[in-house]
């Protein structure tokens, strides 16, 4: 839930910066789906520096979504940028998301509230190994 408010805020607050700088600068929002990153190789620092894999977070990942390459994600990024558009979601099948809030959010809500089902819990502490890990 912090996530998605934090990243709810820093879409409203480019938005908001649009107008108030008008067409002087170009603000393009990008809202990325599941890109292939350290993060969805389950990779994640311990308290004590090292650096783990949760091969439950990783796992959980890999089956219900197709990752996205990052290297096209950025060429989509400056393509869509000089191009002078003002959004971009990427992978474009995750802007499937937004259609389905708008028309019919009980059903987003209720494929959400699956995904937080299946996928490994976070705020609570793990074992990877011998190592306790405190996810937030």
């Amino acid at each position: 839930s912090i996530y998605s408010a934090s990243k709810a805020a820093v879409v409203a607050f480019y938005e908001t910066l649009r107008v108030e700088v008008g067409s002087d600068i170009h603000i393009m929002i990008v809202t990325p789906g599941f890109i292939e990153s350290e993060m969805t190789k389950g990779k994640l620092l311990a308290g004590d520096g090292r650096m783990l894999v949760d091969e439950a977070v990783r796992d959980a990942l890999g089956k219900l979504f197709p990752l996205y390459k990052a290297d096209r994600c950025a060429q989509s990024i400056v393509k869509s940028a000089c191009r002078g558009e003002r959004y971009l979601t990427e992978p474009a099948w995750y802007g499937v998301t937004y259609w389905l809030k708008t028309v019919s959010p009980e059903l987003l809500e209720m494929v959400l509230g699956f995904m937080h089902l299946y996928f490994p819990k976070t705020g609570a502490s793990s074992k990877i190994g011998s190592t306790e890990i405190k996810t937030q």
